[in-house]
């Protein structure tokens, strides 16, 4: 059977699944001519050690090197592909070096036996491309020598970390500095990897910070399920997607990030979010910061995200409307959940593109009258499961457009108090669940559904 190497990655409107058929990698680097190939039997010292500058790709895979202690250096020197999945080496370090100048991808995962976690990468690795490292249950990924000439992985451009138990990433001299300080949590530095790196997935480890500054090559970024706190990304000018679902985030800096489409951040512990934490996002059209404990939001964010087009705050625990002053994109708006009590005239005066508007589940008592004003163009109104009475005289006479009017359990005891009339092309109007309005035949004359 093939294996195939797939990464799903959650988007908040659709899903993308980025898989890499490992076989497929082999064929198109490989052959029987130039391969040593013994997967699922036990290899020979003999054949390990034996010179060859024929052999570009070794498939020693599934238990080909169980137990082995290998020395870092190579017989191989014109090797492109390695692969040593599913083994038990007894190395805590990658088992080639500078030796392996024209190596390009390395499939290592479930590859080591490391009892104490801690993995180092010792050489340059020059042409390396493609690094799979996952399930080694490694905790530390180290890098020798800050100081040194030379750049470990120049023309790294996949990095595969994830299903590991990794803490820390960074230099050993950072990571003694900091065992020296009594510190057993030692902060991650990223910066240790080349600026080369396209996609990067830490998926399930055990980070509590991620930090990428000036990474200008980063595409993707893959963190989802570590029990991160704090997010820090700036200057990632190429980065057009992050995946962080089932994190603890506390704190958030995102800064410069000019091609970023779409941040999705849901179920985390924010709880106040302002314009020096986000800003310079030129190309955000979706921004969901919903299930958090968010109270206050800067609405001078959306200042820097002229195409912003979905805003998702659904569950949090504001109090009114985030004063946007600039949002000539914004699409869809989504406060679903909230402690909003009412809404005045200043909520959505920018607001002129607005489309979609979801209020349910609030405390909103009070629509003070212009409340609605210059959203001509919205289609639907979500206002269910609110606590109002009464809507203001003329509430619908801007919303020239609006098809749906939800007004689905609230308080209103009869008709008059929706201020309904017929001169809006109101298509349908949700009234249930409210008190004492059961005559809904009333209202057809107006061409209206009233359910």
């Amino acid at each position: 059977m093939k294996k195939l190497v797939c990464l799903s990655l959650f988007l908040y409107f659709s899903s993308v699944v980025k898989c890499i058929l490992v076989e497929d990698i082999e064929k198109s680097l490989c052959n029987d001519e130039n391969s040593l190939n013994s997967a699922r039997r036990k290899i020979e010292y003999h054949e390990y050690y034996a010179d060859s500058p024929n052999i570009t790709c070794k498939i020693l895979k599934d238990g080909a090197l169980e137990g082995w202690k290998l020395p870092l250096f190579d017989r191989h020197p014109n090797l492109i592909y390695l692969n040593y999945a599913n083994n038990k080496i007894r190395e805590e370090s990658l088992l080639f070096s500078s030796n392996n100048p024209n190596l390009k991808v390395a499939v290592l995962d479930n590859a080591y036996d490391i009892p104490l976690g801690k993995f180092s990468v010792p050489s340059e690795y020059p042409s390396l491309e493609t690094l799979f490292l996952r399930k080694n249950g490694i905790r530390q990924f180290v890098f020798t020598f800050k100081y040194k000439q030379y750049i470990d992985f120049p023309d790294l451009k996949n990095l595969y970390l994830n299903d590991n138990e990794i803490k820390f990433v960074g230099f050993e001299e950072d990571l003694i500095d900091c065992y020296k300080r009594g510190n057993l949590d030692c902060e991650s530095d990223f910066g240790c990897l080349h600026d080369s790196l396209n996609f990067l997935n830490i998926d399930n480890n055990k980070l509590k910070n991620l930090t990428l500054i000036n990474k200008n090559g980063l595409e993707q970024v893959s963190a989802n399920k570590n029990p991160l706190e704090t997010l820090i990304l700036k200057n990632l000018t190429n980065l057009y997607r992050i995946f962080l679902n089932e994190v603890s985030l506390t704190q958030i800096s995102l800064q410069n990030l000019k091609n970023l489409k779409q941040f999705v951040l849901r179920d985390n512990k924010l709880d106040r979010i302002s314009s020096s934490d986000i800003y310079d996002l030129p190309e955000l059209r979706i921004l969901s910061l919903a299930n958090n404990s968010i109270i206050y939001f800067d609405g001078k964010i959306l200042d820097s995200m002229l195409k912003l087009w979905t805003l998702d705050l659904t569950r949090n625990f504001l109090t009114q409307v985030p004063a946007i002053k600039n949002a000539p994109g914004l699409n869809i708006l989504i406060l679903e959940k909230n402690q909003i009590e009412s809404l005045v005239p200043e909520d959505f005066k920018a607001m002129k593109e607005l489309l979609h508007l979801n209020l349910h589940g609030n405390k909103i008592k009070e629509i003070k009258p212009n409340s609605f004003n210059n959203m001509e163009k919205l289609k639907y109104l979500g206002l269910k499961n609110n606590q109002l009475k009464s809507i203001p005289a003329d509430w619908l006479l801007p919303l020239k457009n609006l098809n749906v009017a939800d007004l689905f359990d609230n308080l209103f005891t009869n008709f008059e108090a929706l201020s309904l009339n017929e001169t809006v092309y109101l298509r349908k109007v949700q009234v249930n669940y409210n008190l004492k309005i059961n005559d809904p035949f009333k209202w057809i004359l107006f061409g209206k559904d009233v359910v």
